[in-house]
């Protein structure tokens, strides 16, 4: 069966400016490699300032942090040494001995800085996936740009500043589309396994899923969507067997939550429009850009827009 979305018939064409800058470098740089790392550049200079714009953001840790970091040491100590441990299934928006754990081993070896600066290393990790992504279907140049606007959008680079669940599911979900749009059973698995695990790692993480399984399910044949969609299924299904009673009070927490904002619905609105307007309008100027490409190009721009 053949793909939905088509890529450029006519190929990748090297931009003037690259061709130009690697003609300008001195003759002893001008090896086989140079177009391809001159090339990178832009994506370089991006994940540079993405770094610079996340490492500025230097504080004490806050609550959650603490909590979650110090909950792994518990935890660690717990199976190493048989010591009781609290119960902390209410307090975390996914499995606590998952992350936490993960976190505490960080702190072990390089403090609060090592486990922040695993976020930053997973942000600028999605970054490259958003890229490679586009790029892989025949479209470098708009790869670019959506790498940009999603590596200078603000609450991705807090994620990358913060020891906190979230810039660890960023990463998965651009691992998981990344892998499904490639081709073959094998990566059809990989991302059904990295989206069985998202909600593992952070239960509302799986109103994503859906998303991604039909990124998957218009870009490439749909067993492959299919199978994601199972093991998608089954990895959480087999943590929830295993661990419903360390977790049901995460999830049930989750669900009864209720807003604690002050502020009245016009004020959200307003706030929504000041935060992340920009990325609306971009957003929709290139979703009808892609709908011009036909039916399967237009329904996944209303899914990621979505």
């Amino acid at each position: 069966m053949t793909d939905t979305l088509n890529r450029p018939a006519d190929g990748y064409h090297r931009p003037t400016w690259n061709e130009a800058v690697s003609q300008a470098l001195p003759p002893k740089l001008q090896v086989e490699s140079t177009r391809r790392w001159v090339g990178r550049t832009p994506l370089i200079v991006l994940l540079a300032l993405l770094s610079v714009l996340s490492l500025r953001l230097s504080n004490t840790a806050f609550i959650d942090e603490a909590l979650y970091i110090n909950a792994g040491h518990d935890y660690l100590k717990h199976w190493l040494t048989g010591d009781g441990v609290e119960t902390y299934g209410d307090s975390f928006p996914g499995v606590p001995f998952v992350y936490p754990v993960f976190a505490a081993v960080l702190d072990t070896i390089g403090g609060l800085l090592l486990v922040r600066g695993f976020s930053l290393l997973c942000v600028l990790a999605a970054t490259i996936l958003v890229y490679r992504t586009l790029a892989y279907l025949g479209y470098r140049r708009e790869g670019i740009l959506a790498a940009t606007v999603f590596a200078l959008t603000g609450p991705v680079v807090f994620a990358g500043a913060l020891a906190t669940f979230d810039a660890l599911i960023i990463a998965m979900l651009a691992a998981a589309v990344w892998t499904g749009v490639q081709t073959g059973w094998i990566s059809a698995v990989a991302t059904g396994i990295i989206l069985g695990l998202v909600p593992v790692m952070k239960y509302s993480g799986a109103i994503f899923i859906p998303v991604v399984l039909v990124v998957v399910f218009l870009a490439s044949p749909r067993w492959r969507a299919a199978l994601a969609g199972v093991i998608a299924v089954a990895v959480p299904g087999a943590a929830w067997l295993a661990w419903s009673d360390q977790i049901g009070a995460g999830v049930t927490s989750l669900i009864d939550r209720s807003v604690l904002s002050p502020h009245s619905t016009d004020e959200l609105v307003a706030w929504l429009v000041l935060d992340i307007g920009i990325l609306i309008l971009i957003a929709l100027v290139g979703g009808l850009l892609l709908a011009r490409r036909g039916p399967g190009h237009a329904l996944v721009a209303l899914v990621l827009f979505g």
